[in-house]
């Protein structure tokens, strides 16, 4: 027998648009619509999110949506956050940066708000400045220093032993820079959740180091 679990999220939308003032940052937040979310880490890197939200007004699915045939441009003020009923609270489940959004009408009346967002796509639209270091320097601190600017806090695994680089020449967004220093330690795997750059153990799991359990 399955007791019956109430299913809650929040999805809070930040936007800047033009207007008569100058920018001006909008919040949306939608917990009481429905909605379709899904959530997933896309190539075991990047976390991804699509949303569906219906019954939302007009004029903020103007506000939030792209225009039609409107070249994709996406901004690190536009963001998207997820959170999940735990039975007493919402706790965060997801944050992102839009990269796409659309009204989509292809079953009216029963019209939808489409937002797709993506949680490593603060560090891939960040400029950044060369990152070159000849002296010895220890693997987080360099990954701290070039991905610090995005906001994204870097968190290793107990399990990760010290590492160091040396003489390292970087080029790129902060994403790129990241990833090709990572690419140094096959041994290391990364992923992006809720602000954070982790890094585990390959095949270790996922929410940090395993609990040993006896026989």
């Amino acid at each position: 027998m399955n007791p019956l679990a109430e299913r809650r999220a929040k999805v809070t939308v930040k936007v800047t648009r033009p207007s008569a003032q100058g920018e001006r940052e909008l919040t949306y937040a939608f917990e009481q619509h429905r909605m379709s979310i899904t959530v997933g880490q896309g190539g075991n890197q990047f976390g991804n999110a699509k949303v569906q939200i219906f019954g939302v007004e007009l004029e903020a699915m103007n506000k939030i949506a792209r225009l039609w045939l409107e070249v994709l441009s996406p901004s690190n003020t536009d963001t998207l956050t997820i959170d999940v009923w735990d039975g007493s609270n919402f706790v965060p489940f997801f944050a992102g940066v839009i990269t796409w959004s659309a009204i989509n009408a292809a079953n009216a009346p029963q019209v939808a708000l489409e937002i797709e967002a993506n949680s490593a796509m603060i560090a891939m639209n960040t400029v950044a400045a060369t990152y070159a270091q000849d002296e010895p320097v220890g693997l987080q601190s360099a990954l701290e220093q070039i991905l610090g600017p995005t906001g994204l806090v870097v968190e290793f695994s107990e399990s990760v032993p010290v590492l160091q680089i040396q003489k390292a020449h970087l080029v790129g967004t902060p994403m790129d820079q990241a990833a090709a220093l990572m690419n140094y330690f096959p041994e290391l795997t990364w992923y992006i959740n809720l602000q954070r750059f982790l890094v585990r153990p390959v095949n270790g799991p996922l929410g940090g180091d395993p609990i040993p359990v006896n026989k």
